[in-house]
């Protein structure tokens, strides 16, 4: 995945998982090159900030979004602190939740009084920290070295761990090393290739489990036989969708494989616009409660038209093979739509390719319903594929007049 799409993602799941906040609450959305908050000027709205670098040593009594590329926390935060970026260190006080994403090393020194977690390749909490809830931490290399008041999880390739855990040490590593000194009060359950020996020195009050991986009883050939009958079932639900688009909206939708079929690239691009800028103006708008309604019909519609996207790609790519532009009967057309929408599922089964192929179908699709939403239907046809039936004819004639008129 590029560089710049991971870092989208990662910012668009932070923006959903920013959805739970009170929408009533004064939200501020920043971009700074330099982001610092002092104890001289405490930090009381809810904010969303991206910058190159951020530092705070004073206090943040609301909600805390960051992107940035190095992260300093030494404050106080009285509110949820979400963090993404490539050095984060956190010396300060967090009384609510703290989730931390980092692309190269997360230093923990600091308190949490609730749950933390922390997905970095290199996580480290030195043995100062204290954290009263649960904690989660995930990365190549792990050192959990504090004071947890609740149940510690680790996956990781190698794990060093010491202090005291409270709770149960439940961990999936390649390697375990255990620190001089280290009380577990609860039970330690790993999942290790081979058999864990407690050293001198580490003390565990409960029980020593260890989970082995059970070797799978499904094959290659069941898994395989899995996926196609689930593509299938994809495959005729999006006919069966797209057999009642052609029944109730035979006209929009004939003018949407005419966009489709004449401007394949302006599609493309106005698609994948769509795709990205929808969901987050449904996000901006939901921060206030008078776009809540807004919110909700934006991300109904981005669902629909992304759905819909590749059967009117379908469509377009079944009229093109058979070169027919009139069909005599709803049954001919949706015929054409199989065909399109069969070789389409063929595509979207080849291995790596298919996700390229996907992404295609549908931002074309979506470009084309967009396109025809925004500036209308006759600029359009020319003429796009529909029934040749009285009840057709008798509307292109009634158009005609009108246009005379």
């Amino acid at each position: 995945m590029p560089f710049c799409f991971r870092n989208l993602v990662l910012l668009s799941s932070l923006m959903v998982a920013g959805l739970s906040v009170q929408p009533t609450q004064a939200i501020q959305f920043l971009q700074e090159d330099e982001f610092i908050v002092t104890q001289e000027e405490p930090l009381s709205e809810e904010t969303w900030v991206t910058a190159n670098k951020v530092e705070i040593t004073g206090e943040v009594k609301s909600p805390l979004f960051m992107l940035a590329q190095e992260l300093s926390c030494s404050g106080t935060f009285h509110d949820d602190v979400w963090g993404v970026g490539s050095l984060f260190k956190f010396s300060g006080e967090a009384r609510d939740n703290v989730r931390l994403l980092s692309q190269q090393t997360v230093t923990l020194t600091g308190s949490f009084d609730k749950n933390l977690m922390a997905f970095a390749p290199a996580v480290q909490i030195i043995s100062n920290a204290t954290v009263k809830g649960h904690a989660v931490l995930a990365g190549k290399n792990v050192i959990a070295n504090g004071n947890f008041s609740g149940d510690l999880k680790i996956f990781a390739a190698e794990a060093a761990v010491g202090g005291h855990i409270q709770g149960d040490l439940q961990i999936t590593t390649g390697e375990l090393t255990f620190m001089p000194g280290t009380v577990i009060d609860g039970d330690l359950i790993y999942i290790m290739p081979k058999e864990f020996l407690l050293t001198s020195g580490t003390t565990i009050h409960g029980e020593i489990v260890r989970n082995k991986k059970e070797p799978s009883s499904v094959s290659e050939t069941q898994r395989l036989l899995t996926h196609l009958v689930s593509k299938a079932a994809f495959f005729a639900g999006s006919l069966m969708v797209g057999f009642i688009m052609l029944s109730l909206f035979p006209v929009y939708t004939g003018v949407r494989i005419s966009i489709a079929q004449k401007h394949r690239f302006r599609c493309f691009w106005t698609g994948m616009a769509g795709f990205f800028l929808m969901p987050l103006i449904a996000i901006f708008t939901f921060a206030s409660i008078f776009g809540i309604p807004l919110s909700i019909l934006t991300l109904c519609a981005f669902s629909i038209m992304l759905y819909c996207g590749k059967i009117i790609t379908g469509l377009a790519v079944g009229t093109l093979l058979i070169k027919r532009n009139q069909f005599s009967s709803l049954w001919q057309l949706f015929g054409a739509m199989a065909l399109g929408m069969g070789i389409l599922y063929i595509l979207f089964l080849i291995p790596v390719l298919g996700q390229a192929f996907w992404m295609t179908a549908t931002f074309t699709g979506m470009g084309a319903i967009m396109m025809q939403l925004v500036q209308g239907q006759r600029q359009w046809m020319n003429p796009p594929p529909e029934l040749a039936s009285e009840e057709n004819n008798n509307l292109t004639q009634t158009t005609n007049q009108e246009d005379k008129s």
